[in-house]
């Protein structure tokens, strides 16, 4: 039989991790996200209690499957993605929202890793899920107010624009595109501002950019055209954009045309020289309404409330897994230099009954039989000196108070700087060999007194006892090896014990009576034995030879014992270490673990080497010392020292570390304690998560926030939100300052209030149907209302604009309202004065009735001089440049011939505006059209030189004329020119 040493070395362990089975498992546990693992049929492995509360919330159906052992069976976009994850071997992330059994939403972020426990090759996937709502209410928070205040500027009648500090084109609103004439901003994206100020006016307007840069708003006017050639007047202000903590981080510009405003005070103008005294009056209030219309833009500095994630906490306090110890009946423990136990296993505490807190505070010699203490400690001292393995027997005292014999291996475990750092014991109970052995001698000294008493033990031992000849015949066969093996005592003795031993090993059974001839202390060994049904066990044995007193060997006594499910219970627990390291080392977030005494790093899985760019084997074993600055590592040696102290989980929502590479970057951390079944702390978990892309998100939203909050509260026209109930009702949610000023109300006071409850029974009624014409519409709705504020009626020019949800249901109403209050006036005294105006002339006209007859011929006169004066300054102003123009014309016309000749295949752009404008058409009918219009203005001069004639205004005294040329002249004025008259005659 060949025999075996027992292996008396721990299992090394993982170069990313110093931790036993249980403490992974238990960190797995309190991972704050959900976690699972499964193979490639999708079977579960492991799982966390934070998976088995997610997943049924991503879908009830899947509340069954979740369950060691079981079938998950994914469907949409998570089966897709775990298929994607296992052919490409790559992580797939996303986001998921589901509505709970309660109507309320929830968004869960999604991994899927590949789990490859060996290299290359994948065996599985780990899933991890994350309830990422308040992160996604927050997000849509923004979001839903960025849109609100974009809403508001692009509905701002004012044309606003952003800068850059440059002074390039970021941003313009709908009003500005309108007003300038352009199809959307992609035409003036990225583009200088000074382009579209006149040359003559871009020292005023970059003046007022440096101003704007310095903090300074600058109220400016100028003229220019816009992008299709039309006139306008920019009048308005230029100002900074400041964040949070007051740096300019852009410019912004808020214009209005006010050319037509401008035209609008030239007519009024001429109607003043028109009208009586008082229109000049109410002229003059409608021109102080346009001026106040141009007031200079008030500085927007309102900060916001700095934007503070909230998250869940987690558990305070979760159970933990029972450490789970070897089985195996050998007793193992380590110790530190001073001889201090520092770790044991089961077989430990079952055999001095204590409990793991007792040894904690205990040295490891009073274990000792109190005899060999000394001894101990300098063979302890020793192997921790020297690093060399001592093999010695020493006594120990049962719980019971037995002194027991154990065979001790003592070995010293090295860093990977090859220094020693503990040393290990693996001790075996030899009572029994040793007592085996000593009544061997005494069974030699009086055989036959005590071989009854032998016989019987042999035959009711639980152990398998085997007695075999020189020639390894069996000799000895008791009930236990009977049980074991299957052969009964008849069957088996006179056989050979190769019988026993699988056909591959029997080769080495020769070897093993020299072997047991030369030690004479017997062989202890594991083996793989046969059964008589043909099954494979493995049993321990114990292997005694049989001295004569001549020193013979006569035979061997063997004792075995069926070790097959220990043995498969061992194998078992390294796979599951195995697995549960693997699951560690692929989860998709820093995993990091500390000793609690000197937090030095114990574990480092690679999302951690990642994300911070710490090797493994560079960091395990030392501090944050040797990794960080010594302030980044202060602040982290005192949280952890506070987590350990308080024993309580602690979470940074956000704190900037320094990575290898020397770039910082924002992240969120978690520490919880591991605490031993005592309560007491073995390790420091650390959980940390990279936010910083997440952090700038939240700035660019809080700045376009920002920036549209700015312009919210700089327009001078007042704006409103109304909140749209799934009810259908309408409650005021805010106002900005102009609609305060009007009302005299807070936000505070208006929110949550109705038409109705604003505005009384009838004007609430009023705008409550125009609230509901704006929903029902689901457009943009411009209406006048007549309101009454503080006691006087207010006339408004009010735009609605609905905004809807993400489910598409019109949530919420913005408006925006002008006060044309003063020109509602001023339109109804025009009204009266023209009314006033018509009776003046009707007067008029009945005095006029009674000088008709009396005045004709002189008023007739008059009218046609004047006409004819009044046209013939145009006519001679055309008639005088129609010869240039046709000699222009020409020039021109000669130009594009010669183009034509000596460029006859033009450029694609030239080729299709030739074809649009029909540039031949255009060569052969523009010099017609001069002559005619030369014609018609020759023919416009006799016409007036007719009427001038017929009036004779420009003579005052009694002259003798020519007839013929007074009737030629009446004729010419009635349409019949005297040659065609001399024709007609004639004909």
């Amino acid at each position: 039989m060949q025999a075996q040493p027992a292996d008396a070395e721990m299992n090394s362990l993982s170069p990313t991790s110093r931790l036993s089975e249980d403490q992974m498992g238990r960190l797995i546990e309190l991972m704050p996200v959900a976690i699972a693992v499964l193979d490639r049929e999708l079977c579960y492995l492991t799982m966390n209690q934070k998976w088995q509360e997610l997943l049924p919330l991503s879908n009830s159906s899947l509340q069954a499957q979740t369950s060691r052992g079981k079938i998950l069976q994914p469907d949409g976009q998570l089966s897709e993605a775990i298929q994607q994850c296992l052919d490409n071997t790559c992580e797939i992330k996303f986001e998921q929202k589901i509505i709970d059994s309660q109507e309320q939403p929830h968004w869960l972020a999604w991994r899927i890793a590949p789990w490859c426990p060996t290299e290359g090759l994948v065996e599985g996937v780990i899933l991890s899920i994350e309830d990422i709502t308040l992160y996604k209410k927050r997000e849509n928070e923004l979001a839903h107010a960025n849109t609100i205040y974009k809403t508001l500027v692009d509905h701002a009648s004012d044309y606003i624009c952003h800068l850059t500090l440059d002074g390039k084109y970021q941003y313009i609103n709908q009003s500005g595109i309108r007003l300038n004439k352009l199809n959307d901003i992609s035409q003036v994206y990225g583009q200088d501002f000074m382009l579209d100020v006149p040359f003559e006016h871009r020292l005023l307007i970059q003046k007022a950019l440096e101003d704007a840069k310095q903090g300074r708003s600058t109220q400016v006017r100028y003229p220019t055209t816009n992008l299709r050639g039309e006139e306008v007047v920019w009048q308005g202000v230029i100002d900074a954009i400041k964040d949070n903590d007051g740096n300019i981080i852009g410019l912004f510009s808020a214009f209005q045309d006010i050319h037509e405003q401008e035209n609008l005070v030239t007519q009024l103008k001429q109607l003043d020289e028109i009208l009586e005294e008082q229109i000049e009056e109410r002229t003059a209030e409608l021109q102080q309404l346009v001026t106040k219309l141009q007031q200079e833009i008030c500085d927007r500095t309102i900060l916001e409330q700095k934007l503070r994630t909230s998250e869940a906490a987690l558990r305070s306090s979760q159970k933990q897994y029972q450490q789970i110890l070897n089985s195996i009946t050998d007793i193992i423990v380590v110790k530190q230099a001073d001889s201090r136990i520092i770790w044991a296993n089961q077989a430990f505490y079952d055999y001095y009954g204590i409990s793991a807190s007792t040894l904690t505070n205990e040295e490891g010699f009073l274990f000792i039989h109190p005899e060999q203490t000394q001894q101990s400690l300098k063979e302890d001292t020793f192997v921790f000196n020297t690093g060399k393995t001592l093999e010695i027997e020493e006594l120990s005292t049962h719980r019971n108070g037995e002194t027991r014999l154990f065979s001790t291996i003592k070995s010293a475990i090295l860093d990977e700087y090859n220094q020693v750092i503990m040393t290990v014991s693996v001790s075996r109970d030899i009572t029994e060999k040793v007592t085996a052995k000593y009544k061997q001698k005494q069974a030699e000294e009086a055989f036959e007194q005590s071989q009854k008493r032998l016989e019987i033990l042999v035959q009711q031992m639980p152990i398998a006892l085997v007695e075999w000849d020189k020639n390894f015949q069996i000799v000895q066969w008791n009930p236990a090896a009977e049980r074991m093996f299957g052969y009964s005592a008849t069957e088996i003795i006179g056989q050979s014990l190769t019988l026993l031993v699988p056909e591959g090993a029997r080769s080495e059974i020769d070897t093993l009576a020299d072997r047991l001839l030369q030690q004479r202390q017997g062989i202890s060994g594991t083996n793989e034995n046969l059964t008589k049904d043909g099954r494979y066990i493995v049993c321990e044995w114990h292997n005694v030879p049989l001295i004569s007193a001549e020193g013979e060997l006569i035979g061997v006594a063997s004792m075995a014992t069926d070790v097959t499910i220990r043995q498969q219970m061992e194998a078992d627990l390294k796979q599951t270490r195995n697995f549960l390291e693997s699951v560690l080392n692929h989860l998709p977030v820093s995993v990091i673990a500390k000793e609690a005494e000197h937090l030095r790093f114990a574990l480092w899985n690679p999302a951690a080497q990642k994300l911070l760019g710490y090797a493994a084997e560079t960091v395990l074993g030392r501090t944050d010392y040797d990794l960080f600055s010594k302030e980044q590592a202060d602040r982290f040696v005192a949280s952890d020292r506070i987590t350990l102290h308080t024993r309580e989980l602690m979470e940074i929502p956000e704190e900037t570390v320094r990575l290898a590479d020397g770039h910082d970057r924002i992240l969120r951390t978690i520490r919880t304690p591991i605490l031993d079944p005592d309560g007491i702390p073995q390790y420091l978990l650390i959980i940390t998560e990279d936010i910083t892309a997440r952090k700038q998100v939240e700035s660019q939203l809080r700045e376009n926030e920002q920036f549209l909050r700015s312009i919210f509260d700089g327009v001078d026209c007042a704006i409103f939100v109304i909140d749209v109930t799934p009810d259908g009702d309408f409650l005021y949610n805010s106002y900005n300052h102009v609609a305060q000023q009007w009302t005299g109300l807070t936000n505070a006071q208006i929110l949550g209030k109705t038409p109705e409850e604003m505005f009384g029974e009838v004007e609430g009624s009023s705008v409550r149907e125009a609230f509901k014409r704006c929903v029902n519409r689901g457009i943009s709705l411009t209406e006048e209302e007549h309101l009454t504020f503080k006691g006087q009626e207010v006339w408004l020019m009010t735009t609605f604009n609905p905004l809807r949800n993400t489910d598409g249901r019109i949530h919420r109403i913005v408006g925006t309202g002008f006060n044309i209050t003063n020109l509602k006036n001023t339109q109804m005294e025009m009204r009266q004065k023209a009314e006033q105006l018509e009776q003046t002339i009707q007067e008029l006209r009945r005095t006029q009735s009674q000088l008709v007859q009396t005045e004709k011929m002189s008023s007739l006169g008059q009218l046609v001089a004047g006409v004819a004066h009044e046209i013939n300054n145009p006519v001679n102003f055309i008639y005088g440049n129609l010869t240039h123009a046709n000699s222009y014309a020409r020039d021109l016309l000669s130009l594009v011939e010669l183009y034509q000749l000596h460029y006859p295949n033009p450029t694609p752009e030239i080729r299709d505006k030739a074809e649009i404008i029909d540039v031949e058409f255009l060569m052969t009918d523009l010099p017609k059209l001069l002559n005619s219009m030369r014609v018609g203005a020759e023919r416009i001069q006799k016409i007036v030189a007719s009427l001038r004639t017929f009036s004779r205004m420009d003579e005052a005294d009694v002259k003798s004329v020519n007839i013929h040329d007074g009737i030629d002249s009446t004729l010419i004025s009635m349409g019949q020119f005297p040659a065609a008259l001399q024709r007609k005659m004639q004909g």
